[in-house]
């Protein structure tokens, strides 16, 4: 296995493992999702920190183009929206649709865009 498939497989668990604890504490109450929202929380840090750690090797590898530099760091623009909203949701026990809805469309985006930029870093080692 190289390892430009090991990030991919890295960043496909860690965002199935985002969305897998996400959906479940949708449906479950606030009082009994501590360790499930703390799980979320950690594995949305870990897969900041898997696009950074690309982003900075690849960097260090062979020079990034500004196109690429440019996805990465909507990636993470789009990350940090994430989980800011996911904070506001979590912080609130009874969160307006509107917020709990941004933070879907957040999360979405940034797993994308995250998605998007890591293929376009691992095309160019």
């Amino acid at each position: 296995m190289t390892l430009g498939q090991v990030y991919v497989l890295g960043a496909g668990l860690t965002f199935l493992a985002i969305f897998v604890t996400g959906r479940r504490l949708s449906r479950l109450m606030q009082s009994r999702a501590t360790i499930l929202l703390t799980a979320h929380k950690i594995l949305g840090l870990c897969a900041v920190v898997l696009l950074v750690a690309t982003s900075v090797r690849v960097g260090e590898a062979g020079g990034l183009a500004a196109s690429d530099w440019v996805a990465a760091l909507v990636a993470g623009a789009l990350c940090l929206i994430a989980i800011v909203t996911g904070g506001f949701v979590s912080a609130r026990a009874g969160a307006p649709r509107s917020l709990r809805m941004a933070h879907k469309i957040s999360s979405t985006l940034a797993m994308l865009a995250s998605a998007v930029a890591i293929y376009f870093l691992l095309v160019r080692v």
